[in-house]
């Protein structure tokens, strides 16, 4: 007899053909949870004064519990008893007006002791169900936060999705022409180690061939990404420290010089623009808009002059070139 968890907030079984088994094992469930501080009731519909046999709730604190039962005999649920414990919460906001209980991430919603608490709880309905002679499969057995997945599972996740692709014989596709030079211009094999600049870090990784592109696997718990050959280093100069490219360096200066000068702190504001200013450097006025000036890198329009983006002659007259909107201004 086989149950389920699903998301660390719904435990049950479901299509099993046996009464008995299936009410000896809810009163147990029961039990264990009145005896560690649950108050499980029936559910009633007061406006139409309906009881129903296969339907309650339980409470423990802000913690609640739906359950939904198929095994009252006098409903002739006769081919497929089961249930199904669902935990929820009404603490944090829920755009559905018909509460926690129909949001689709409800675990994950949970503050963090009440994910403990449901964790817990889980574990304890788990273990009733597997005393009274229930399995769990393994993919579904898992209960708490997120599952990490191994390189090697995702390899073989993306090999079954593409299985097409895969070469007779190998556990590759077939090498295309061209794809195989990296960054560096060494030539690229299939698992081989390589390096790739990510957030302004040069992170190593292990490259797997898939059709034309590469899946670059990184980091202990095998997070990946489909990257081009030419975003792989093989034999990189630099493997520690980040590494930025002028334009991020040069938008990360001139934003927390802008800041500087916004909350008055002049003495930061100088020691940036010695860093900044080492040539002549332009601002950048454009008539749109009713006039404004060019943020950093181009990125935008301000009203306030502190918080314009610098630039040297060479990129301002290219940018203002052929466009009677825009004005060069020397910074001072």
């Amino acid at each position: 007899m086989r149950a389920y968890t699903s998301n660390s907030d719904c435990v049950g079984i479901t299509n099993i053909n046996n009464f008995e088994a299936v009410r000896g094992v809810y009163d147990d469930i029961v039990r264990a949870l009145r005896a560690n501080g649950w108050k499980v009731r029936k559910y009633k519909r007061a406006d139409s004064g309906y009881i129903t046999d296969n339907w309650g709730f339980a409470y423990n604190g802000n913690l609640k519990i739906r359950i939904e039962k198929d095994f009252d005999k006098k409903h002739n649920f006769n081919y497929c008893y089961g249930f199904d414990f669902k935990l929820f919460e009404d603490v944090t906001p829920c755009d559905n007006p018909n509460g926690g209980i129909y949001r689709n991430d409800c675990f994950q919603a949970m503050p963090y002791l009440l994910k403990l608490l449901a964790i817990k709880t889980v574990n304890l309905i788990k273990q009733c169900l597997i005393s009274s002679g229930f399995e769990f499969p393994e993919d579904f057995s898992y209960v708490g936060f997120q599952k990490p997945k191994l390189s090697i599972d995702i390899i073989k996740m993306r090999n079954e999705s593409g299985r097409m692709h895969i070469k007779e014989g190998m556990d590759r596709a077939e090498y295309q022409q061209g794809k195989r030079i990296s960054q560096d211009n060494e030539i690229l094999d299939h698992k081989q180690q390589a390096y790739m600049r990510h957030n302004g870090r040069l992170i190593r990784g292990v490259i797997y061939y898939d059709t034309g592109n590469w899946i670059f696997v990184y980091g202990k718990c095998g997070a990946y990404c489909n990257v081009q050959p030419g975003e792989l280093i093989v034999n990189p100069k630099i493997k520690k420290g980040r590494v930025f490219s002028e334009r991020t360096t040069k938008g990360r200066l001139q934003t927390e010089l802008s800041r500087a000068v916004n909350g008055a702190d002049y003495l930061r504001a100088h020691q940036l623009k010695q860093i900044i200013i080492k040539d002549e450097m332009y601002r950048i006025w454009s008539t749109k808009y009713g006039g404004e000036w060019w943020r950093v890198n181009a990125s935008g329009y301000t009203h306030n002059i502190n918080n314009a983006g610098l630039f040297k002659k060479e990129e301002a007259e290219r940018l203002c070139k052929n466009n009677d909107n825009l004005t060069m201004k020397k910074a001072a």
